[in-house]
C-alpha cells in the first residue's frame, strides 16, 4: 500500500473508460507530476472510505475570532481506492471529468440499491466538499457545472452576451406546440432539457451529446399527449459551417468543419454526428475571442467546449455549452491546438497556488 499525503497532488475524477483521462494522465507525468486518478464506478466496491473524527474539545471562547479554531489533527479523511490511501489534505488541484454510478458488490434490490446509492452519494459528498473547503483548485467547482448545464440558463447567457439563438420555446402546452411548429413552417426540433445532465453521484457532469430530434407531425402528436411534461423546442435552421470554442483557463482554441466537411447526414444543430465531421485550427475575431473567454467564465469554469453553427445569412449562432465535455476528439484532427497541455498546466498552476 502506498500513501499519498508527502505533498499536494492532482486528482482526476473520471471513470475507468476514459481516452481524455488515459491522455492527461501520462501528460502530466511527462510534466513532472504524481497524478491520482479516482473512477467513481470503483467506489466503494474496490475502495474503502474512512472519515475520523477525534472527540472535539470545546475550543471556542466568548472571543468570536476563535470560531474554527479546532486543530486540523482532530479530523481526518481519506480514500482507499487501488493500494493507495488518498489523504483528502495531500489534494491540491483537481479535474472533475466524467464521473460514474457508483458499483457494488453483489446484487442488490431496487431499494436497497437506491439505499446504497444514496448513503455512498452522502459520504463522497462528504469528501468532495472537504477539498472544497480547504482551497482545492477544481476543473470546476461543482455548483458552477449545475449552473452550467442548465440548458434554459444558457439560452438566456448565450443572448445576453450577444449570442444569436435560435427560436426556442419551453412549454407544457399543446396548443403553443402546434403553434410553435406551424411558424417554423414543420422546421422544428426537441431537444431534452436534460441533455447535459447525467445522475452521478450528487455533482453533475455532461454527456458526450445532447439527445435532440428533429419533430415531424406524427411525433408532434406524441408531443401532444405530454401535457405533464415540459418540452424544449427550438428552430430547425440550416447550417454551412459549424464551430467549435474550447476554454481552458483564459485560453480559447478554436477549430472549424473544413470545406470538404458534409453536412447530409445531419438531422439537425445538436446532431451527435457533428463531431464525427472533418475541422481544421480556425480564427476568429478578438471580440469573438473574448465574448467566448467570458460567457464560460461568469459561470466561474475553467473550462468550457461551446459550439456554434453558421446558420442562414452567415450569423454565427450558439448552440450549447459543455463545461465538462470532450476535446480530445478535435485534437487528434487539430494537432496543432495543445488543448491538452494547456488542461495539464492549468491543474499543475493551481496545484501549486493552494501550496
Amino acid at each position: 500500500m502506498s500513501i499519498i499525503s508527502s505533498s499536494q497532488s492532482i486528482l482526476i475524477v473520471t471513470q475507468t473508460f476514459d481516452p481524455h483521462a488515459d491522455e492527461l494522465l501520462v501528460l502530466l507525468r511527462y510534466m513532472g507530476q504524481e497524478p491520482i486518478r479516482v473512477n467513481t464506478d470503483a467506489i466503494p466496491g474496490d475502495s474503502l472510505l474512512s472519515y475520523t473524527f477525534a472527540r472535539g474539545a470545546d475550543l471556542v471562547s466568548d472571543d468570536s475570532t476563535h470560531y474554527g479554531a479546532t486543530p486540523e489533527y482532530l479530523a481526518h479523511y481519506s480514500l482507499f481506492l487501488d493500494g493507495r490511501l488518498i489523504e483528502a489534505q495531500s489534494v491540491g488541484s483537481l479535474w472533475w471529468r466524467k464521473p460514474a454510478p457508483y458499483q457494488f458488490i453483489g446484487t442488490l434490490q431496487p431499494e436497497e440499491l437506491h439505499l446504497a446509492t444514496a448513503e455512498t452519494e452522502q459520504a463522497m459528498q462528504g469528501f468532495w466538499q472537504v477539498l472544497l473547503a480547504q482551497g482545492c483548485f477544481w476543473i470546476s467547482p461543482p455548483a458552477s457545472l449545475a449552473r452550467a448545464c442548465n440548458l434554459p440558463e444558457q439560452i438566456r447567457r448565450a443572448r445576453h452576451y450577444g449570442f444569436a439563438t435560435p427560436r426556442s420555446i419551453i412549454t407544457t402546452q399543446a396548443e403553443q406546440m402546434r403553434t410553435f411548429y406551424q411558424e417554423t413552417q414543420g422546421q422544428m426540433v426537441y431537444r431534452m432539457l436534460s441533455g447535459l445532465i447525467t445522475p452521478t453521484d450528487g455533482y453533475q457532469s455532461s454527456t458526450a451529446h445532447v439527445s435532440a430530434v428533429p419533430v415531424n407531425l406524427e411525433q408532434l402528436a406524441l408531443f401532444e399527449t405530454m401535457v405533464s411534461i415540459p418540452c424544449l423546442f427550438h428552430e430547425r435552421l440550416p447550417a454551412w459551417r459549424f464551430l467549435f470554442a474550447v476554454v481552458i483557463a483564459g485560453h480559447v482554441f478554436v477549430a472549424q468543419t473544413t470545406k470538404e466537411a458534409s453536412f447530409d447526414q445531419i438531422a439537425c444543430w445538436w446532431s451527435p454526428q457533428i463531431c464525427e465531421l472533418p475541422y481544421e485550427p480556425a480564427v476568429i475575431s478578438d471580440k469573438l475571442v473574448d465574448r467566448c473567454r467570458a460567457f464560460v467564465q461568469s459561470y466561474e469554469l475553467s473550462f468550457g467546449v461551446i459550439q456554434f453553427a453558421y446558420g442562414p445569412d452567415e450569423q454565427l449562432f450558439f448552440v450549447s455549452l459543455d463545461p465538462s465535455g470532450s476535446f480530445l476528439w478535435l485534437e487528434q484532427q487539430c494537432p496543432t491546438l495543445h488543448m491538452s497541455e494547456a488542461l495539464a498546466q492549468c491543474l499543475i498552476d493551481g496545484n501549486k497556488a493552494v501550496q
